[in-house]
C-alpha cells in the first residue's frame, strides 16, 4: 500500500511541470534522476525540463531547456509549419510555452550517417540546419527510422541529400555566396531551390551575377542553373551569340561567340572573369599553347604533352601544351582552362574552389570536435602555474619542455617525415575532460606514448590517446629527433576556425623549400563522446596543406625545445612568417617548365589503345 501511495505522490509532482504532453496511449516517463513513473489512460501529462518521454515504449523523446531531442524512432514524428507542436505517433508535444523550440534529430543519408539535423518554426515556415548551413521549407516534415521526409499531398519524400552537401556540391565548380536555399517539390520530386550570387568590381560599378540553381533533394544532382548579370542593378541582357565579360576592369560583350555556354562553364571565373585572354575565346588558336586546367580526377586528356601540378580530392590541377582549345573545352572532365595571361585570376579561382574543398574535408573528418582543445593564453598560463611548469634552464616558456626529442629516438629510427606524420596521425583524440576530467591537462610525449594506454579513463583501451596539444608536442618531438632542425619545424597554438566552431588548437608547421607548411595531427581516428566510440578516419595527406588554406584565425604562440616567441619575433630564421600555400608557385611554375611528363603520355595513349581496340594492352 506505502509504494501505491508513493507513486500517485510522484504522479502528482510530475503533473505540475511543463511543457504539455497530449497523450492518448500508455506513457512511461523517465526523471534525470532515472526514476520510473507509469502513467496509464491519462489526457494530459506535464513534462519537466531534462527529462525523456518514452511513447508506446518506441519513441524517444528528450526535453531539455527549449531543445526537443529526438532519438531513433521508428514512429513518425511529424512537424508542421503551421502548428505549434510536434506530433510522435498519436502523441502531441505542445510547444508553444517553449521560447524558440528546437527539434534536434540524428538523420542517416547516403552520405552523412547519424547527422544531427537542427529543425525549428520560424513564422510560416521550418529551417533544416546541418553544419551551419540552413533550407527553409513550408512543406511538413517527417521524421521516422533515422530518415527525413517532405510531406506532399499525403505523400513522404525521403531527403537523401542535406543542406551542407547541397551547398558544397554548388559551389564546389563555382565558388559563390548563397543567399537562399528552399526545399519544395517539384514534379512531384523534392528539390532545392538555390539563390546565389558573385560580385565583380568595375571601374564604374559593380556587376552581380545572380544565380538559381534547382538541385534534385533525392539525388544531389544539378538539374538547372540560370543566370542573370546585372550591373549596378540593372539586367544587362545578352543576345544569343553574345558574352558578357569583364575586360580592362569594364563589362564589355563580345559577339559572334560560338559554343556561348561552353566557354562561359569553362573559360570564366564567377561567370564574367576571363581565364583566357580575350582573342582566344573569340578566334581559334594559331599555335600551340600552354594552358592550366582543373580537372576531374578520373579526367583524360588527348594526347598531347602535360605536367601534372596537383591532385587534390576532387580535382587535378594539370599544364597542357596544345592549339586545339575546342578539343579541351568540349571534354566533359575538364572544369576549367586558363592560360598565362590570365594565370593570377586562375590562382584565385583555384583557392577558391579548393577552400571549399577543404571545408568539405573539415566536415566530413568532423575536425570541430578537436577546436576546443587548447585554453586561452590567460588561462593557460594558470594551469601551466597550478601545475607547478616553469621553464627550464636554456628555455623561455613552460611549454617547450613538453618538446622532447631525445624522449622519442626509439619511435622515429628509421623513418621519413612522411612517415613519422603518418605514425602521428594514427594516435587517438580523445579530449581532456573524458580522459582527464579537467578542462584541460598536458602530458610529456612520452607519458602520451606509453601512460595513456592502460589509464582506466582511457575509452579505447590499448590506444595512444589525448587532445591536440599531446600530439602536436609529440609530433614535433619526433620530427626533431629524426634529424629536422629546430629552425624548421614548430608547434603552433591559436585559434581555428573548423567547419564555423572557433577555438583554441595546437598543430604543427614544418619549413618545406623554405616555406612553412601545416601538419594536422589530430586528423586521425576519434573517440567521439555522444556515440560512445572510435570514429576511424585517415585524415589528410601530408601536404595537404601545402595547397590547401589552414583556416587560422589567430596565433598565439610557435615554440619548440630550442626557440619560442609569442610576438611572431624572428626568433630563428623565418619564425615571424605564417605558413602560407604554394598554389601559386607551382601553377606558374607550370608555365615555365621545359620539359613533361612522359610517363602521363604513355598512360594516355594506353587509354586511347583500349578505346580504339577494346581490349587491355600488358606491358
Amino acid at each position: 500500500m506505502k509504494k501505491v501511495y508513493a507513486t500517485l505522490i510522484l504522479l502528482f509532482f510530475v503533473i505540475g511541470m511543463i511543457p504539455v504532453i497530449n497523450a492518448q496511449e500508455n506513457l512511461s516517463l523517465i526523471s534525470s534522476q532515472k526514476q520510473v513513473v507509469a502513467i496509464e489512460g491519462q489526457e494530459k501529462v506535464e513534462l519537466k525540463s531534462n527529462q525523456v518521454l518514452t511513447v508506446a515504449n518506441r519513441s524517444v523523446v528528450a526535453v531539455e531547456r527549449n531543445t526537443i531531442n529526438i532519438e531513433r524512432t521508428s514512429q513518425p514524428v511529424l512537424v508542421k509549419p503551421t502548428e505549434d507542436f510536434v506530433s510522435i505517433d498519436n502523441t502531441s508535444l505542445d510547444i508553444k510555452q517553449m521560447e524558440e523550440p528546437l527539434i534536434s534529430v540524428e538523420i542517416e543519408t547516403p552520405e552523412l550517417t547519424t547527422k544531427k539535423v537542427e529543425i525549428k518554426k520560424e513564422a510560416q515556415e521550418l529551417s533544416i540546419t546541418t553544419d551551419n548551413v540552413t533550407a527553409f521549407t513550408t512543406n511538413e516534415l517527417e521524421i521516422k527510422d533515422a530518415k527525413l521526409y517532405l510531406i506532399h499531398d499525403e505523400k513522404a519524400l525521403e531527403i537523401k541529400v542535406l543542406p551542407v552537401v547541397v551547398s558544397e556540391r554548388v559551389k564546389r565548380i563555382e565558388p559563390q555566396l548563397i543567399e537562399e536555399m528552399e526545399l519544395k517539390v517539384e514534379d512531384n520530386k523534392p528539390v532545392y531551390k538555390i539563390k546565389s550570387s558573385q560580385s565583380v568590381e568595375v571601374e564604374d560599378g559593380v556587376v552581380n551575377v545572380e544565380i538559381a540553381t534547382t538541385v534534385d533533394a533525392e539525388t544531389g544532382l544539378v538539374k538547372a542553373t540560370q543566370k542573370q548579370i546585372k550591373k549596378n542593378g540593372q539586367l544587362i541582357e545578352e543576345a544569343g551569340n553574345e558574352l558578357l565579360v569583364v575586360e580592362n576592369n569594364k563589362l564589355v560583350k563580345l559577339v559572334n561567340i560560338t559554343d556561348k555556354e561552353l566557354k562561359r562553364e569553362k573559360l570564366l571565373a564567377n561567370s564574367v572573369k576571363p581565364l583566357v585572354a580575350i582573342e582566344k575565346i573569340e578566334q581559334p588558336l594559331l599555335k600551340k599553347e600552354r594552358f592550366v586546367l582543373q580537372t576531374e580526377r578520373d579526367c583524360v586528356l588527348p594526347l598531347q604533352a602535360k605536367e601534372l601540378l596537383v591532385r587534390t580530392d576532387n580535382y587535378n590541377l594539370v599544364v597542357v601544351e596544345t592549339d586545339n582549345l575546342k578539343e579541351l573545352i568540349e571534354n566533359e572532365g575538364v572544369l576549367k582552362v586558363g592560360d598565362e595571361s590570365e594565370v593570377k585570376e586562375f590562382v584565385n579561382y583555384s583557392r577558391e574552389v579548393l577552400a571549399v574543398e577543404a571545408e568539405e574535408k573539415i566536415r566530413k573528418l568532423e575536425l570541430k570536435k578537436n577546436v576546443y582543445d587548447v585554453v586561452e593564453i590567460p588561462e593557460l598560463k594558470v594551469y601551466m602555474a597550478d601545475e607547478g611548469w616553469e621553464a627550464k634552464e636554456g628555455q623561455v616558456s613552460p611549454y617547450q619542455q613538453f618538446v622532447t626529442p631525445d624522449a622519442v629516438k626509439d619511435e622515429v629510427a628509421g623513418l621519413t617525415k612522411e612517415q613519422i606524420y603518418e605514425k602521428a596521425k594514427s594516435f587517438v583524440w580523445v579530449s581532456d575532460p573524458v580522459l582527464h576530467n579537467k578542462r584541460e591537462k598536458w602530458l610529456s610525449p612520452a607519458d602520451f606514448l606509453v601512460d595513456t594506454q592502460a589509464m582506466d579513463t582511457n575509452p579505447v583501451k590499448g590506444a595512444i590517446v589525448s587532445d591536440c596539444s599531446e600530439q602536436a608536442n609529440t609530433l614535433v618531438s619526433m620530427l626533431r629527433a629524426s634529424g629536422v632542425p629546430a629552425e624548421d619545424v614548430r608547434v603552433v597554438l591559436g585559434k581555428v576556425d573548423f567547419g564555423g566552431e572557433v577555438g583554441g588548437h595546437a598543430w604543427v608547421e614544418l619549413k618545406e623549400d623554405g616555406k612553412w607548411q601545416v601538419l594536422e595531427a589530430t586528423s586521425g581516428p576519434f573517440y567521439d563522446e555522444e556515440r560512445g566510440e572510435v570514429v576511424n578516419r585517415n585524415g589528410v595527406s601530408y601536404e595537404y596543406w601545402k595547397y590547401h588554406e589552414y583556416p587560422v584565425v589567430e596565433v598565439w604562440t610557435y615554440y619548440n625545445d630550442k626557440y619560442f616567441t609569442d610576438e611572431k619575433e624572428e626568433v630563428a630564421s623565418g619564425w615571424s612568417e605564417h605558413a602560407e600555400t604554394v598554389l601559386e608557385e607551382d601553377i606558374l611554375g607550370g608555365f615555365v617548365k621545359q620539359g613533361f611528363d612522359i610517363f602521363g603520355i604513355f598512360s594516355d595513349f594506353i587509354e586511347w589503345l583500349k578505346g580504339l581496340f577494346g581490349f587491355l594492352v600488358i606491358f
